[in-house]
């Protein structure tokens, strides 16, 4: 166990890790039909977005439609921080989310099954973290997909204040306390350092 006040050393789930992690739970028979599509939902939209899993365990048919009609969705956080923000998807984005199955009979995305409730937090966060670690291993958690959105971000622009738009943070200093250098980025470091 860790001690109390520590941090995981926690990895982001990139574009490499997202695409392994939806080809094996889609085809994961250890899984329900209903439980494999909840969680692919979730892990897209989680990778689209870099929302925590509260933020989008209230989602329904209808988000996705305004989603796929104004390629964006107005986040009221009424749970984490106070202030609303701008989700915005661009057209590779919108394409995945078309490509998101729901059964007629489904209005939210995740709810407990043989009800029309959502599922609570933590139990669906405990569920994605299981086959997150079973895929990816135990450097990975749902959180991980927040922590890649931002690495990702800000390798691609260089940007921390894009970074910071999307992450929803009130302060830089946070963004940048998900910055998680890769594998290959400290060889690289390395190699110029020593020779």
């Amino acid at each position: 166990m860790r001690p109390h006040g520590s941090t995981k050393d926690r990895q982001p789930i990139s574009s490499d890790e997202f695409l392994r992690l939806i080809n094996i739970t889609s085809r994961d028979k250890s899984l329900q039909r209903t439980s494999r599509r909840k969680m692919i939902r979730a892990f897209t939209l989680l990778r689209l977005t870099g929302c925590r899993v509260s933020e989008i365990i209230n989602f329904s048919k209808g988000d996705l439609e305004h989603i796929l009609q104004h390629s964006s969705y107005s986040l009221d956080n009424k749970n984490k921080t106070r202030k609303p923000r701008l989700l915005r998807f661009e057209r590779q984005g919108m394409e995945m989310i078309k490509n998101l199955k729901c059964d007629d009979t489904e209005n939210l995305l995740f709810y407990k099954n043989a009800s029309s409730k959502a599922m609570s937090v933590a139990v669906f966060t405990r569920e994605l973290n299981k086959q997150i670690k079973k895929v990816l291993g135990e450097l990975y958690t749902s959180h991980s997909f927040r922590a890649g959105i931002i690495t990702d971000t800000l390798n691609a622009t260089g940007n921390i204040r894009i970074a910071q738009a999307i992450a929803g943070h009130k302060d830089f200093e946070m963004t940048l306390s998900y910055l998680k250098a890769s594998n290959e980025d400290i060889y690289k470091a390395l190699e110029k350092v020593i020779w």
